[in-house]
């Protein structure tokens, strides 16, 4: 094989696992509808209790996420992630897989949270911290975050308004869940009501964030370290609003890698 033609096969390797890991990085969820708020409340004929309330920033990046649970049994470790499809009757097995329109580690594979673009988009927990007995005050586990990647877009890939929500054990066993639901108040920080896919109703108060921690319903500080993720310019666009089109079906670049290398062996 001539010098030439190696080094031109070695570039279109290159060039296609360029492309296959760009696939991979999250768009930032960009030009947000300010406060649009989402709010899912939990079953409450199963185990942990409480709501996941998504309101698109201030700032029109990311969503703003306040989660106030409890109830938790005797588990040592949770996590959550936000699910492709709605709940339906109640049954969790029916939320489908978790929400990962542009890739990342399989749902058994801890993501880096120090790369939240690299991770599945849903993996909230993942990103921002698992539920442990030691995140727990007086039996709460209460957390606020932005998070760059959810998208408050509806027909965004990242949309999670029309989703679920599913509260798992550290085992992946799905121990409750409920579906995202538009608020009538649109501010994220007084009162709304949500009805819940059985058909309840909550009224629930929105934790005020602070420069130092986060106030939650009852008054109490609960600390909990913000994760604002890499600034705009660092992060790569690969898709979503504005962006060069997300690559959706990785199939062709393992075809051309087994090309290119039937090529290299047979010359």
């Amino acid at each position: 094989m001539s010098n030439s033609l190696t080094m031109l096969l070695v570039a279109i390797s290159a060039l296609i696992f360029s492309a296959f890991t760009a696939a991979q990085v999250a768009p930032l969820a960009t030009n947000q509808p300010v406060g649009t708020t989402y709010q899912a409340i939990l079953n409450s004929s199963k185990p942990i209790q409480g709501s996941i309330t998504g309101v698109a920033s201030d700032n029109g990046t990311g969503v703003n996420f306040n989660i106030i649970l409890s109830d938790f049994p005797d588990y040592a470790i949770y996590v959550y992630h936000i699910h492709v499809d709605p709940v339906v009757n109640g049954n969790c097995s029916s939320a489908g897989g978790h929400l990962r329109p542009f890739g990342g580690p399989e749902d058994t594979v801890k993501c880096d949270p120090s790369h939240p673009e690299l991770c599945q988009v849903g993996d909230l927990s993942g990103k921002h911290g698992n539920i442990t007995q030691e995140a727990l005050t007086n039996g709460k586990f209460m957390i606020m975050y932005n998070d760059l990647y959810v998208n408050a877009i509806q027909g965004n890939e990242a949309f999670f308004g029309s989703r679920s929500i599913v509260v798992h054990a550290a085992n992946l066993t799905r121990l409750n869940c409920a579906n995202f639901v538009l608020q009538g108040a649109s501010n994220g920080t007084g009162t709304s009501t949500a009805t819940t896919s059985a058909g309840t109703s909550m009224v629930t108060s929105s934790a005020t964030e602070t420069g130092t921690g986060v106030t939650s319903q009852t008054g109490t500080t609960s600390s909990s370290s913000t994760r604002t993720g890499p600034s705009p310019s660092a992060i790569t666009s690969s898709g979503g609003d504005g962006g060069v089109p997300a690559l959706r079906d990785n199939s062709w670049v393992g075809v051309a890698l087994m090309g290119v290398l039937g090529v290299m062996f047979a010359a």
